[in-house]
This record gives structure tokens, sequence and C-alpha cells, in this order.
């Protein structure tokens, strides 16, 4: 009956512990600062595009996969139905956001295979996104040049 107790005072520690954990912030901590500014650029933009297509009276599901589907190169990639069940179980996502993900990552896949590092790969969506964003026509390629520190 006491183990059984310290085991659960245990497992309530090791939980109010990983509650305070940010998964994203632990991530960011272990990448270098130009990663982290990519990121962080990448991030700005996208959210900033999804407002933008949110108040047009596009739904959230929709604006994602259009950010999306102009993100990535290949219209059609041959996704495996496996992988589309296990994201949808893992990331509680339906098909359509699911099919979306694994979309964006084979076009992160084949800009890595350019010989690009994760922040050149991050610059490259960034750009991308900022084209398609840039209705003024005011795009200057300077914009992604990130602080080298």
């Amino acid at each position: 009956m006491q183990n059984e107790e310290l085991l659960k005072g245990k497992k309530r520690k090791i939980s109010e512990v990983l509650d305070k954990v940010d998964p994203v912030q632990i991530f960011k901590e272990s990448l270098p600062p130009k990663t982290v500014q990519a990121i962080d650029l990448f991030n700005d933009i996208s959210t900033a595009e999804l407002g933008k297509l949110k108040h047009q009276g596009l739904d959230h599901h929709t604006s994602i996969s259009r950010i999306i589907s102009n993100l990535t190169t290949d219209a059609s990639p041959t996704l495996n139905l496996e992988e589309i069940k296990l994201v949808k179980k893992l990331g509680g996502f339906s098909e359509k956001e699911a099919t979306s993900v694994l979309k964006l990552r084979d076009e992160i896949k084949r800009i890595r295979l350019q010989g690009k590092d994760l922040t050149a790969t991050v610059i490259e969506l960034s750009d991308r996104m900022f084209k398609l964003i840039d209705t003024n026509n005011q795009y200057q390629p300077e914009t992604f040049n990130l602080d080298s520190s």
C-alpha cells in the first residue's frame, strides 16, 4: 500500500513537470539561432496569410490546405494510406489535414535533397510564401538574410 502511494506521488510530480514543459521551446533551444530566426519568420508569414485567408471567409482547414498547396511544387505526390492513417491518429487530424502534412513533409524532403540544410529549407519555404502574398510586388530577397548570430 505504501509503495502504491509513493508511486502515485511520483507519477503526479512527473505529470506536473511535464505539464510545464513546452516541447516547441525545447526543440528551438536545440537549434542554431539562425534556424530559430528562420522558423520564427516562417511562422509569422504563414500566420499572417492564415489570418488573411480566414478574413476572406475561408475556414481554418481550407486555409491551411491552400497554404500548403502553395508551398509544395508537386501537385500529386504519392502518399501511402498507412502513413495518412498514422498521421491522423497521432495528430488528431482529418484525412485531408493528414494528407497536407505529408505533402509538406515530402516538399521539405525534396528541398533537403537539393543539399540545403534546415535553415535554408525553412527560408526557401518562407520565400515562397512571401512571394505568394506580396500583392504589392515589393518582394525583396534580402528580407530573408537572417542575422548570422
